[in-house]
């Protein structure tokens, strides 16, 4: 668990937040799957893309399509990621 505070928000550039506490939780994607499969799913397919709903990193760039990823000269690397998984026998 993460503990942090801030005085804005990546939801609306400029903004500024009354309330800035926040509490953060991040999960490996590993202990999302395997939280799936503890829970008797089956994992039926993950995929990764190259581009996230919000503005992560300052060097980022909002493409037509209203993803935004990261700059050609800033490598890639998964932004987001996907998974479907169902239960046994369903």
């Amino acid at each position: 668990m993460g503990f942090g505070s801030s005085h804005t928000t990546h939801a609306t550039r400029g903004a500024q937040m009354k309330h800035r506490v926040t509490f953060e939780w991040q999960h490996s994607v590993g202990d999302v799957l395997n939280a799936l499969i503890a829970a008797g799913l089956r994992i039926e397919f993950v995929h990764e893309f190259p581009f996230c709903y919000w503005r992560k990193f300052p060097w980022m760039r909002r493409g037509r399509d209203g993803w935004w990823r990261l700059r050609r000269d800033a490598g890639a690397i998964p932004l987001m990621w996907s998974v479907r998984a169902r239960k046994n026998g369903g």
